[in-house]
């Protein structure tokens, strides 16, 4: 899909210009250019001396006092597309720090649409610590999407590298693909559900939540599972799956299983 048609179907055909070009509105240039100054800092000081998730930390210090809308920053990411390549993957710390900062500021859940098929890369840390967003991304995502999400949900329809919610607390993940492995991976609560296949150590030491698959699930599955409810509607390796089971409930077509390698 093109960017200009991308561009059209969020935000109208009267809005496309106002996206693609600079200028068309003098107070959104200012504030797109504001967060390209915030972005341009973060990602100097990171290339210096901040390395994987302490760059989160230093992007949502580095915001505080900003509270941009859905727009503004959905708009950002897609005009300054070249300028904000050269982080990759880590695009996405700096996009779940500008949602978060703009949740706490809101008393009312706010909505998001990125499309990624036209970035170059797979963004990883979409959705990191969502705080109340409704985040709907149309296209596949990289590693450690809605890491640590407290609440809110995220739509993924694409396919999803690994670590999906890993340590999630509460929320919603639905993905419209298929997804890698450790989905899960100690995740305390909250709900993904994938409606197509999942890889290897799916739920993988989960305390708590639950995973719902709708296809496959790929070998260790719920290795070391300690609560929660991983549910899965395909095919299981059961040979290399459940391992190291501590407690909580496991589903295989519809059976319950219970305690370490029952059979089918």
């Amino acid at each position: 899909m093109k960017i200009t048609q991308i561009i059209q179907d969020t935000y109208g055909e009267d809005l496309r210009e106002t996206v693609l070009q600079k200028s068309a509105s003098p107070h959104l240039d200012e504030t797109l250019s504001k967060i390209l100054n915030y972005f341009n800092e973060w990602k100097k000081i990171c290339k210096k001396k901040i390395i994987g998730e302490d760059r989160y930390s230093f992007a949502h210090t580095l915001l505080k006092e900003t509270a941009y809308t859905p727009q503004e920053i959905i708009t950002f990411f897609i005009r300054y597309q070249k300028e904000i390549e050269c982080m990759h993957a880590d695009v996405g710390i700096f996009f779940s720090a500008l949602v978060n900062r703009a949740q706490e500021k809101s008393s009312v859940s706010l909505e998001y649409s990125l499309h990624t098929e036209e970035f170059n890369f797979l963004i990883d840390y979409i959705g990191y610590n969502n705080n109340g967003s409704a985040i709907t991304v149309n296209g596949p995502v990289g590693n450690r999407a809605g890491i640590e999400m407290m609440k809110g949900v995220l739509h993924l329809r694409g396919n999803a590298e690994t670590s999906l919610g890993a340590l999630m607390k509460d929320g919603e993940i639905f993905v419209y693909g298929n997804v890698k492995d450790y989905c899960g991976t100690r995740m305390k609560g909250g709900i993904i559900h994938i409606k197509g296949n999942a890889g290897g150590c799916c739920g993988n030491e989960a305390r708590g939540g639950k995973i719902i698959v709708e296809g496959t699930c790929g070998k260790a599955a719920g290795c070391g599972l300690n609560g929660g409810t991983l549910i899965c509607n395909g095919f299981v390796d059961t040979s290399t799956s459940f391992g190291f089971y501590k407690k909580g409930e496991v589903y295989v077509r519809g059976t319950l299983l219970r305690g370490l390698n029952e059979e089918i």
